[in-house]
């Protein structure tokens, strides 16, 4: 039976410390717990017990009031509160909370607020200044301010961010919108996996969250997010300041990745550093990077824009290739090294020789600009929506520079071929259905051999798209694929 006593009194301790709906006060503010799963609270209030208190003669964030007793004057507003020995993030301000609170001078509010009930500050006629740690000010009623004049009134936050603030609605209203530095504010994240993600990585003070101090100090991501398929945001790079180059495979395979803000003083993107990830419909790359490397979006199949920035003077092999999706290229007015064609169709050396990227989002004919004697290794990977390919003044082609382009309808080669000084290599297969491919293995050492000695390699045949897509398929084939009558395939061999 005591045993059983004592298993109850355990249930209801548990109960207690967990409990949805609870009312208490710690330094000087009254909570209300809002979930028990979450362990978040609302203030509601302040104790005037508290400030009222002998103890607390000199406190500096004690006021007095237009009635003359005491109440809160410099208020900050913890982000978490502990009660029962459980730590609670504190999320919203209710409604009236500090309602007609004529002590209160100052308030600071941080960033885990979520909501701001209607009345919270009205009557506050001692208000002065009021600190945030918002980066994007938070959507409010304009009853929270009620009858104060805040034309007189200093809002204070985070630098960098005074522009929105100045065009928000209620924000804007205060007289005058001060920059602070405070690297202790907490970061708030849009996505929970990719806040779990950087905890467990780089929180310092081991508190279960990220300042923006414990982020400006992180230097390498390292493995931290390779093969992540779980997070989909990481606009938070952007204030990962310590950040100098976002190391090879660092977003290797995160395929649902949608967005991300690139740290600002990036000045490299090594390879393969978000290869794969599917879902990255667009990044900025800020104005610091030089290189890029090699296949650094390679698989970035949702990626419609990509903007080269000026002083960037390097683009690997296959930086963008299999980005099926892209239909821009462009590079900043002023670099040295690279320049973008007419309507911003393929990305070239500055020289106009060597096409390093083409925009695989398009169709219809893919037509090397005319100026370019060298297709890069992997600069049109992926181009499988096109039907038809002009390579105009093209002298070498670098390895699975066209790999994919199983849509083709027409190749025409005959001028590169007949005007070329080097060897070409033709693979004539009039019906690639009929055709043996028990030496497979031996064509593909020998396009291989082709490749690395720069020569031409094309195979000609009258088959249709489908037959030729089931000899890629069988045979692991990467050549390109030129059609021709039949008639005249068969006259060749003869």
């Amino acid at each position: 039976m005591r045993q059983l006593r004592l298993l109850f009194t355990l249930l209801s301790v548990a109960v207690v410390n967990f409990a949805f709906g609870v009312n208490f006060t710690s330094e000087g503010l009254k909570y209300n717990t809002t979930s028990d799963t979450e362990m978040t609270v609302e203030v509601t209030g302040w104790d005037k017990s508290w400030y009222t208190n002998s103890d607390q003669p000199n406190n500096p964030n004690v006021g007095v009031g237009e009635d003359g007793e005491k109440g809160p004057g410099n208020m900050i507003i913890p982000w978490r509160v502990l009660y029962n020995g459980l730590w609670y993030k504190v999320t919203s301000i209710g409604d009236d909370a500090f309602s007609d609170c004529t002590s209160l001078t100052s308030v600071t509010i941080p960033n885990t607020i979520q909501h701001i009930g209607d009345y919270a500050f009205q009557g506050c006629t001692k208000l002065k200044s009021v600190k945030v740690q918002w980066l994007n000010p938070l959507s409010i009623d304009s009853n929270v301010f009620e009858d104060i004049n805040l034309a007189n009134v200093t809002l204070y936050v985070l630098s960098g961010y005074t522009d929105v603030y100045s065009t928000a609605e209620v924000w804007k209203d205060f007289g005058k919108i001060s920059p602070y530095a405070d690297y202790s504010v907490l970061m708030v994240f849009d996505d929970p996996k990719t806040k779990e993600v950087c905890v467990q990585n780089w929180d310092a003070n081991f508190d279960g969250e990220l300042s923006y101090r414990e982020a400006m100090n992180v230097t390498d991501l390292g493995g931290a997010f390779t093969g992540n398929t779980e997070i989909t945001s990481f606009k938070e790079l952007r204030s990962f300041s310590g950040l100098s180059v976002i190391g090879s495979a660092a977003f290797y395979g995160c395929e649902n990745l949608q967005s991300i803000t690139m740290a600002p003083n990036v000045t490299s993107i090594e390879s393969e550093a978000f290869y794969g990830c599917a879902s990255l419909e667009a990044i900025s790359l800020g104005t610091k990077i030089k290189s890029i490397g090699d296949h650094a979006f390679d698989g970035c199949s949702s990626l419609t824009g990509f903007t080269v920035p000026k002083i960037c003077t390097w683009v690997g092999e296959g930086a963008l290739a299999n980005c099926t999706s892209l239909t821009k290229v462009a590079v900043v007015s002023g670099n040295t090294s690279y320049a973008h064609t007419a309507q911003y169709k393929s990305l070239i050396t500055k020289d106009g020789k060597t096409m390093v990227a083409y925009c695989m989002g398009l169709s219809g004919t893919l037509s090397v600009p005319s100026t370019v004697t060298n297709v890069a290794p992997y600069a049109a990977a992926g181009a499988s929506k096109f039907t038809a390919l002009s390579l105009n003044n093209v002298e070498t082609i670098g390895e699975s520079a066209f790999a994919g382009m199983t849509s083709l309808g027409t190749l025409n080669i005959t001028e590169q071929v007949l005007t070329d000084e080097s060897y070409n290599f033709l693979l004539v297969a009039p019906y690639l259905d009929h055709a043996d491919d028990s030496r497979f293995d031996l064509i593909n050492e020998l396009y291989e051999y082709a490749q690395d000695h720069q020569y031409g390699f094309y195979c000609l045949t009258s088959s249709l798209q489908e037959s030729i897509d089931r000899w890629r398929d069988m045979t692991g084939a990467e050549y390109p694929f030129c059609f021709t009558d039949g008639t005249t395939l068969k006259t060749i061999i003869r």
